[in-house]
This record gives C-alpha cells, structure tokens and sequence, in this order.
C-alpha cells in the first residue's frame, strides 16, 4: 500500500502539460499521479502510423526539437526527448485560396509565414 501524503496531485493526461504538471509537482513535494488513456505518454506531441501515413500531431517541426532548442529541452527534462520519435517536416500544410490560386505553405520558418500571411491578407482585403 502506498504511502498517502498530505499534497497530492491527480492529473488527467500525459501530454506535456500533464507530465510537466507532474514533474514540477514532484519537485515541489506533490505525490503526483498521471493518468493516459493513450499507450504512451506525449499528447498531441506524438506521432503515429496508420497505413501507410505517419500522422504527426505536434507543432514541433515549428518550434524546434533538435538539442539546443527550448522545446527539445523541455522534451529532456521531461524525459520524453529520447523515448519520442520526430518525424522532420519541412512544409506541414499547403492552403491555396481556391478563387485566386494564392497560397500560404507553413513550414519552419516563422518569418516567411508572417510575410506570406501578411501579403495574403492583403489581398483577401
């Protein structure tokens, strides 16, 4: 039987909020319990095959998983940095106006999409 403390957390999921939850409620004194109903841990930021397709759904490939960005650290000190498999994603989504046939791709990088959006709003004005 387990030992009951006085501060103790439950928390539903093991997305990063959830394991970050339950990691810094662990280093403050919390006795923390996760529960998933997934077979792993990682939330939205998980990938997984079905078929022939690799369903990717993080927004990692944007914010950066490699060692020695903000996120992949959050990854490690989570411990799900060496237990995650990224897939690298170049382009995550194309939208095309289907009226005037301009397009807006989303990739890495942030500038350029700020650009594209910007001149894309321009002309739907």
């Amino acid at each position: 039987m387990r030992k009951v403390t006085e501060k103790s957390i439950i928390i539903i999921g093991a997305g990063l909020a959830g394991l970050s939850t339950g990691c810094y409620g662990q280093l403050n004194g919390y006795q923390c319990n996760i529960f998933e109903h997934h077979c792993v841990p990682g939330g939205v930021a998980a990938a997984w095959k079905r078929k022939d397709y690799i369903i990717d759904g993080g927004i990692h490939f944007i914010m950066g998983h490699k060692p020695g960005k903000a996120l992949y650290e959050l990854y490690r000190e989570l411990g799900i940095a060496q237990t995650t498999r990224f897939v690298e994603m170049i382009t995550y989504g194309r939208f095309v106006d289907e009226a005037s046939r301009h397009s807006v791709e989303v990739t890495q990088d942030l500038n350029s999409l700020k650009d594209d959006l910007k001149r894309f709003s321009w002309r739907v004005l």
